[in-house]
Formats: C-alpha cells, structure tokens, sequence
C-alpha cells in the first residue's frame, strides 16, 4: 500500500499506524524500472524435421526464436487473443501450447494417433484437432488444456477450418467434407468432396473451399446449403490454403508446380501465378498477416538443408524476404493484430467521513459496492448512483482491511489490527469474529467452494478458514501471506511477501512458487483464461504476473518502472485490471493487460490540486459493467466506465448553476437520454431526445452539488440502454445572501464546489480579515445551517468588496461579492 502521495499532514497520522506489508512499495519505488510494448503480429511455424516452432516477427522478417515441441510437428492454430498457439505433433499424438509471451511450452496435450490439422473457435474456448491415423476429431478446452470430447468422422481426415461464427467445423477426409455442429460435436452433415487435403472459410463465413491434391482442383462449398457451387482447376498436387482477410484472394500452395496460386473469389479464377524463387523447393502452407498486406510461405527442403519462409507482398504478388527457420516448416499461423484497448473514462465520489484511506471494494449481492475504511474504521456503501452509507465497526481501530461476498449473502472483511474477522449483513449489521491470537493480522480474504470463507494472517503466517457461523480454523505453512484468492483448480492461491506465489490445496498441502528477487506480490485473482493473476513491485521493476494452476509462472514488466500495482480484478472485457498507486516521482494509474499480457494505462484525472493526489488501490467490477476502486489518498470511491455512445458538456468547467449544454449521438433513433446529477439511477437532470440518427442537443443549469474538481456526467438511452459520459470540471462558488450591507450587519456565505469534508477558510479580504470557517459536506457544499455568518468588519470601505473561501486541503478559491453603502 504506497502512501507516498499522501500530503505532509496525512502522512504523519499514518506512518504509526500501517503494517509492514503496506510499507514495501514504498520502500523500493526509487529502484523500479520496466518496459512493456505493444505486441506486433508474430507467424509460428512448425519444423517438423527439427522437432521445433521458429517464431518470426513480422515487423522485422527476423526469427526471434525457436521452441522445442513434440514430435514431427505439423498443423499450428492461434486462439483469438494471441496469447497461446496450439501446435499438432503427428509423431507424438500430442498437442503443444505456446506461451505466445513467453514462447514456452506450457502444455502437452494427448489426442488421438498422428494430429494434423487444427483450428481454435472464434471465442477462443475450444481447440479442434484432426487425427489422421483415428480417423477422429479431439476437442480441447482451452481453459482446462484437456480434451472435452472426440468426434468419429471419415477415413483419414485431413484439413480443418471453423466458420467465422463459430458454428460449424468444416473436416475434409478421403471421400468427403463433414460438416461438425460445434455446440453437440455432432457430424450434421456430409459433402461429397473427394480427395479433400485442406480447408478454408471466407471471412463472411458464406463459402468454404476444399483443396484436391489427387484431383488437382478446388471445390467451393456454400455453407448455407452444403452444396458444391463451384469447381476451380489447379495443376495437379495443391496442397495449402488460405484466405486474405478482405476475402479477396485465396492463395493455394502447389508443391509439385513449386508454385503458389492467387484465386479471386469472386469469380473463382487463377489470377496469378507467384514463384517463390527457392530453386524448386515446394511450398507447403500459407498464412496472411492481420491486414492482409503479406502472406507468408513455407517451403519444405531436404533435412539438412536450411529451410525457408518467403514474404510475399499481397499488391504485388512479389517475394519480399526470405527468412531461414528450422528443418521441414509445414505448418504456420499468424497471431492477429492486437485489439485497440478500450477507452475509458474515469470520475471518482467522496467519501464522508474524511482521511478514512478506504481500502478494499467488492460488489455485493445487492448490487452495490462495498468497501472497507483503514483508518476511518467503517465498512461503507455505495450505490451506482453514487449514494454513500457508512456503517461503524464495534471494534475501535480495528483496520478494516480486505472485503468479499460471502456464500450466506452478507459481505466479510478482515480487521487487520482488530485481529477479527467480521461479517456484514447489507443491511448494515455487523458482527465479528476473534482469530486465535491477537495480532494475528488478517489481511486478504476470499470466498471457498464448499461454503466457507478463507484469509490471510500475515503476521502469524498461516491461511485461515471461517465458516458462515464464524467457527476458525488455522493452518501453518505460509510466511507472509497477503493476497487469496479461490482457484479454478479448487485450491486457494495466494501471494506471499517476499518473492513468491503460494498453493493452498486439498489437506492442507501448500506448495510454494518463487517469483523474482526482491518481489512483493500483492493482489491476486482469477482471469478468465483459467490462470492466477498477480500484482508485483519488485526491486527490478513493476509487473503482473501470471501462474498457471500447474505452477508455470509468466512475468509481464510494466511501461511504468514505478507504477507500484496493488490489487487486480477481472474486468467486462475478458482482460485485467489493476490500480497502480505510484510514487512521488510516478503519477497514478489504472492498468489493463490482456490474457496475451499486452498492458495499457489509463492515467488518473487530475484533480485540480496540488494539495490533493490519487493512489487508487482496491478494484473490482461493478454495475453497468463498470470497474470501481478505492483512492486511498484523494478519500473516493473512484469508478472507471466504457462509453457506448458519445456525450460531451459544454462548457468544460463551472460553478454551481452554471447553464450546460449537452450534445450526444450513437444512442437509439427516437429514445430518450436521461442524464443524471451524479451517478446513473440518480435525479434526472436533462432529458435529450435522440433524433433518427441517435443525435440530441439539450441544456440546463447545473444543479448538482459536486466537490472540487473533475467529475462525469452521465447519459443513459432509456431503450438502447447506451452509455454516454462527459468530463467535467467543478469550480468553487461562494454565494452571499444578502449581497449587500452595512458595516456590522450580518451576511451569511454559503459555499459550492470545495473540496470534500475539507474546511474552507472564509476571509473578509479588504482589510483581510478571517470571518471565520466553514466545514463542507462530502458534496463539496456548506449551505442552510453549514453556511457561515459573520458581521461586515469594521473599516470595510465603500463600493464592491470581496469575501473569499480556501479550502484548506484543496487551496479551491472561491469568491463571492458584497456592496457597501
């Protein structure tokens, strides 16, 4: 828990009071470095005379590495997100899987006799792979790496393709094509297509095209008929193929003409021929890069010679590069582009009570978030309207920590220098149960599979069981332990400080996984790739890491050296995300990084102060597929959205009253747009009309109290259900009622757009004069019987004078007139 943003008053309260656990980030900042970069599209290749898989890039045309596989590999398949490639060892019966990150062997999977062919489903969960010598088909999970199910088909089947929707897996063998419903892994229907060696399916899904090496031709199959709609000649012996990703061209190797043939799809003829220039090699198979500018060829020469890949180029059908792999290439698959990182936008609410370093969140089950108050010794609420409640805990500073759902319905949390546990109904009941020893310090905690709620005890070294009727049970074999989190292997995982992952499995049996040197593992939870996610800050830079339930251990460097991750939660798209609390010399942020372990960071708003900074630390996913966190620092609850739509404000800044003019678009033709005063499900405050094209215009004055600073607007389409958000800045007000007076008359000053729960200094500035001081709400507000009264000085000279309020924590201004007779 970095608490290096904190400012010189709240570090001094806190320094007494946090654990050792909290302190090490902040002890290795000054050292971190790392580096990440965006992943370019790497081809795979299958050497199957060499028992390998060279790796090129694609952006240089260099092999950057080669991976030991099985035996004779052959056939290689991507899953979508390109974090893993799937490679057939027809000598060996197996299936290897490829780190794509680590280019390590993470998996041997067996099939059936002599694998070949292979093709993963668009959504990246199932691996099909043919078995030439069965006569069958496996499926593998990919979450699992285990076969799920194996499907009879023809006599020695061959090429394999999936349609674009995922549907159906379209398998050619000796004397037809079979046609596979991949949610039954059923054959639901036979082509008669002889000789069939190899497949592809349009981009469109609408045609798949079978390649005859024996026949010397192409059958073109319409999958919405299973029928053969067209037969294009080829030279005898093709062998290969694929299909640009615009669909435009199939490109067909032929071993025995040395050549590779360009098809048009649209009318289904030879429109060039394209000679490798090897000296008579024969190509094998062929691949396209995501944009389809390039298509990569194998040829396979005689064991002991140097083998080749050629790049062609698309527009030219002309070899660009020939790049040397490993003995015998077949088989090859490019990783696809990697997928712009979503855009978000960020607001954050105050908390009530002030300096409370909120600490951990998590949804409960009655929809809103939940999370604990380190130092303000509360458990809080908070709806997606952004309502807060806070609930006290018995126990006085007892360090609310770490929150999770319970399996009875209530929210449990772990009470660090309570050394209890507690349980809190969300109606706000609590109750609390003692660990064994005091000083025990329960730190992360997380729900079982039987029940039952597991925790940390950092101090004590052990990993703890409570049971919904708070019985506990104790166990030894952990050091510092920090971070649990429930496994999809059944076991408990959890971090431990320093330099390791733990296992927690069946009777108690834990085992210990190293990480790097001078590691603090943090945060830990379950992507949705089926492995353990973890946060790390160690003495050689930022990272997240990654375990899988076999113990294989992938480590991704942050772009930020001192980012400083805390916790981590998988988010609504399939990736994760994690707070990043930085340092004095690194801002914070909000992390993302994909299943293929490309990273991207969100930058914390600024929020308008120098006085006041951000250190988000506890996330999770919330309502309206939003992710929340807490912000140790800055005292909010910080949330993160995915717009669907586009809304924007106008102006971009103001105070209290302000007119705004709303402009939104990409919402539902005819709908309404209800825009909210603070969190969605709020008072409404505009209603815009979205015209045919899903556009409105609207506006209104802000009537919103919101503290200083940056803050969102939200537009929710009534029908469409889209979400729009528009950034926006509050600036302070201070309003005098009445606005004029004598000397020695009374004048009550109201405030708007302070900071949260922060005192506002309130002068009278000729002669300056301190009037007193207001306290403002967690809205930002002190107004009715918050506002401040006070007396016109003495001496005040005639005209326009000016009273002024500074927030204390903030240093907002805000000034307001008042007229002397």
């Amino acid at each position: 828990m970095t608490i290096e943003n904190f400012s010189t008053t709240h570090r001094a309260a806190f320094d007494k009071r946090l654990p050792a656990w909290m302190f090490a980030a902040v002890l290795v900042t000054a050292a971190l470095f790392g580096a990440s970069a965006q992943a370019a599209p790497f081809a795979y290749v299958a050497d199957q005379a060499a028992n390998t898989v060279s790796v090129i890039d694609t952006g240089t045309n260099t092999l950057i590495a080669t991976v030991p596989v099985g035996s004779e590999p052959a056939g290689v398949a991507i899953t979508p997100n390109g974090a893993f490639a799937y490679v057939t060892n027809y000598g060996g019966s197996t299936v290897s899987v490829i780190a794509t990150a680590t280019n390590t062997v993470t998996a041997t999977v067996t099939v059936g006799s002599q694998p070949l062919g292979v093709a993963v489903t668009p959504n990246g969960s199932f691996v099909y792979v043919i078995n030439l010598n069965a006569g069958s088909v496996s499926v593998i999970s990919t979450a699992t790496n285990t076969v799920t199910a194996t499907i009879s088909v023809g006599t020695v089947p061959n090429g394999l393709a999936i349609t674009p929707d995922g549907a159906f897996a379209y398998v050619t063998y000796f004397s037809a094509v079979a046609v596979i419903s991949t949610s039954t892994n059923t054959v639901v229907a036979t082509v008669p297509v002889p000789g069939g060696e190899t497949v592809a399916i349009t981009p469109n899904g609408a045609y798949a095209y079978v390649v005859c090496a024996s026949c010397g031709n192409l059958s073109v199959i319409a999958t919405a008929t299973n029928t053969v709609v067209a037969t294009i000649s080829d030279p005898p012996g093709p062998l290969g193929i694929a299909i640009s990703p615009n669909g435009a061209l199939a490109y067909v190797t032929n071993p025995l003409s040395y050549s590779v043939l360009a098809i048009s799809t649209a009318t289904n003829t030879v429109v060039d021929t394209i000679d490798a220039g090897n000296g008579g090699d024969s190509p094998q198979d062929v691949a396209f890069t995501p944009n389809g500018a390039f298509a990569y060829i194998t040829y396979y020469i005689e064991p002991g010679i140097v083998s080749v890949v050629s790049v062609v180029e698309t527009a030219t059908n002309t070899v660009v590069a020939t790049i040397p792999v490993g003995n015998g290439p077949v088989g090859i698959a490019i990783t696809p582009a990697p997928a712009a990182p979503p855009q978000i936008l960020i607001g954050d609410y105050g908390i009530p009570t002030a300096t409370s370093f909120p600490q951990g969140i998590t949804e409960g089950p009655d929809g809103a978030l939940w999370f604990t108050e380190f130092a303000g010794n509360k458990i809080g609420r908070i709806t997606a309207a952004g309502v807060t409640t806070e609930y006290p805990v018995p126990t006085s500073d007892s360090g609310p920590s770490m929150i999770a759902p319970g399996p009875d319905g209530a929210l449990w949390f772990t009470e660090y220098y309570g050394s209890k546990i507690g349980r809190i109904t969300t109606a706000g009941v609590i109750t609390e149960y003692a660990t064994t020893f005091t000083g025990s310090g329960p730190a992360g905690i997380t729900t079982g599979s039987n029940g039952e709620l597991w925790f940390t005890e950092f101090n004590f070294g052990k990993i703890a069981e409570i049971s919904t009727a708070g019985v506990i049970k104790e166990f030894f074999g952990a050091e510092f332990p920090i971070g649990i989190t429930h496994g999809p292997d059944g076991a408990l995982w959890f971090t431990e400080y320093p330099n390791a992952i733990g296992r927690f499995g069946s009777g108690g049996v834990v085992t210990m996984y190293p990480v790097r040197l001078y590691s603090y593992p943090e945060g830990i939870t379950t992507g949705p790739d089926g492995a353990l996610w973890f946060t790390e800050s160690t003495l050689s830079g930022s990272a997240i890491g990654r375990i899988t339930t076999g113990g294989v251990l992938t480590e991704y460097p942050l772009p930020t050296f001192c980012a400083g991750p805390k916790q981590i939660a998988a988010g609504p798209d399939h990736a994760l995300w994690f707070t990043e609390s930085g340092s004095t010399t690194c801002a914070p942020q909000i992390g993302r990084i994909t299943t293929a372990g490309v990273v991207t960071e969100y930058p914390m708003p600024a929020t308008g102060s120098a006085e006041v900074v951000s250190a988000p630390f506890g996330i999770a996913s919330g309502p309206y597929g939003a992710l929340w966190f807490t912000d140790q620092s800055a005292n909010k609850i910080g949330q993160a959205v995915f717009p669907t739509a586009d809304l924007s404000v106008s102006p971009e800044s103001g105070a209290y009253g302000t007119d705004l003019t709303f402009t939104g678009s990409g919402f539902a033709g005819g709908e309404s747009v209800s825009i909210y005063t603070a969190g969605i499900g709020s008072s409404v405050l505009a209603t815009g009309t979205a015209n045919s094209s899903g556009s409105f215009i609207v506006s209104t004055a802000q009537q919103a109290f919101s503290p200083f600073g940056p803050r969102l607007f939200f537009g929710v389409g009534q029908t469409s259900k889209k979400l729009g958000a528009a950034s926006y800045s509050v600036t302070p007000l201070l309003a005098m009622n009445p606005n004029s007076g004598t000397t020695g008359s009374t004048i009550t000053a109201q405030g708007y757009g302070f900071g949260s729960d922060e005192n506002v200094m309130i002068y009278w500035t000729n002669p300056y004069t301190l009037l007193g001081v207001a306290t403002a709400t967690v809205n930002g507000s002190f107004t009715g019987s918050a506002a401040l009264s006070f007396t016109i000085p003495a001496g005040a000279p005639a005209g326009t004078n000016y009273v002024s309020g500074v927030g204390e924590t903030t240093g907002a201004v805000g000034i307001g007139p008042v007229t002397v007779p």
